[in-house]
């Protein structure tokens, strides 16, 4: 995931991360030890609202959002780094330069507000 998103900094593709039930302290020591470089955005939803909001089944759950945050494709389970790829590019080309409510690339670890 971490490629994909150095691969797409300044682009119209975002890399997100949703850590569901965990502490934000632990996440970020986690991150800082494991990927002090990371260029995806990491969030930390301690309370599980987005687990119960979407209603997942099963993790990791993979979420591609359209440019105005619409759900476009879901996969449930580990995900291929050339089916991440394939997938961001379809949503991409779908956005036709559009900037998302997203907002730019680059690393970040936020706690859950709202997505």
């Amino acid at each position: 995931m971490d490629r994909l998103a150095a691969d797409n900094v300044g682009e119209d593709l975002v890399v997100m991360t949703v850590n569901v039930g965990e502490d934000p302290e632990f996440v970020a020591d986690y991150l800082d030890e494991n990927a002090p470089d990371y260029q995806f955005v990491a969030v930390v939803d301690p309370l599980l609202d987005t687990f119960k909001t979407y209603r997942i089944q099963a993790f990791p759950t993979t979420f591609f959002l359209g440019p105005e945050g619409k759900i476009e494709q879901l996969r449930m389970g580990r995900i291929a780094e050339e089916m991440l790829r394939e997938y961001g590019s379809v949503i991409q080309a779908s956005a036709g330069g559009r900037r998302g409510r997203w907002g730019g690339g680059g690393g970040g670890i936020r706690t859950h507000d709202r997505l």
